[in-house]
């Protein structure tokens, strides 16, 4: 079973603070789920394990105990914040599948663990995210471009996208001729089956990193037209 990416954009409230009564009872529902989830025989000595592993924001409503369907048909709408107590209210979510491995591993997110499944991205990041898609995007590769931007999230998001990781791969491979379709010929390098998975991966890279500068920038434009009491929020999850 993999593990799926998403984003979630927040309105965060911050002259909105919970009823610490609330915020208490939330606490301890989580403090009593991974305590049922926990399989290991000497749980019972880990309540302040148990505890202290609690999400970013506290989903509203949220109970230890619920079945099935209510489990999969739960969709967060409002969370108080772990660490503020401030109310966040969910505007929007990107689903991204399977991909973005390594912008997950860079937040360092664990689908298994509550406290670690979801992480903030700060604005710089996602400005620098944005700035990287739209250069892989761009297809023009430089090291004096890379160098000067100084954008590891190149790298990150560059990782499954051939285009960019085989930039440098030398014209003195194999050279394939094939005829076409129109009494002609194609010339091509390397071998042919993995030249074309590699055209494969790179239309769906393509297609996650278009998805992806359309999601952040929306993010960064909306944030201008708040009147400064309140915020947007990017959160990114593992499931």
């Amino acid at each position: 079973m993999g593990t799926d990416t998403c984003f979630r954009v927040w309105r965060k409230y911050n002259t909105k603070d919970a009823a610490l009564a609330e915020y208490d009872a939330l606490k301890e529902e989580y403090r009593l789920k991974n305590e049922k989830d926990d399989w290991r025989e000497d749980k019972a000595n880990r309540a302040s394990e148990h505890a202290k592993d609690i999400p970013i924001l506290l989903e509203r409503g949220f109970k230890a105990e619920r079945g099935f369907t209510e489990e999969c048909d739960s969709h967060v709408r409002e969370a108080i914040g772990k660490d503020d107590g401030k109310l966040y209210v969910m505007l929007l979510e990107y689903f991204f599948g399977r991909s973005l491995g390594k912008l997950r591993d860079y937040y360092n997110l664990n689908p298994g663990q509550l406290s670690r499944m979801t992480a903030f991205v700060p604005e710089a990041d996602i400005k620098k995210i944005v700035q990287a898609a739209k250069y892989l995007l761009r297809g023009v590769f430089s090291k004096d471009d890379e160098d000067i931007l100084d954008n590891e999230f190149i790298s990150i998001l560059g990782d499954n996208y051939p285009k960019w990781y085989l930039r440098s791969r030398r014209d003195s491979e194999k050279i394939y001729i094939d005829k076409n379709d129109d009494e002609g010929y194609v010339v091509s390098f390397g071998d042919h089956d993995y030249d074309a998975e590699c055209e494969e991966e790179n239309r769906s890279t393509e297609w996650v990193l278009k998805k992806l500068v359309v999601a952040l920038q929306s993010v960064l434009d909306a944030e201008k037209s708040y009147d400064g009491k309140d915020e947007l929020v990017l959160e990114i999850c593992a499931f």
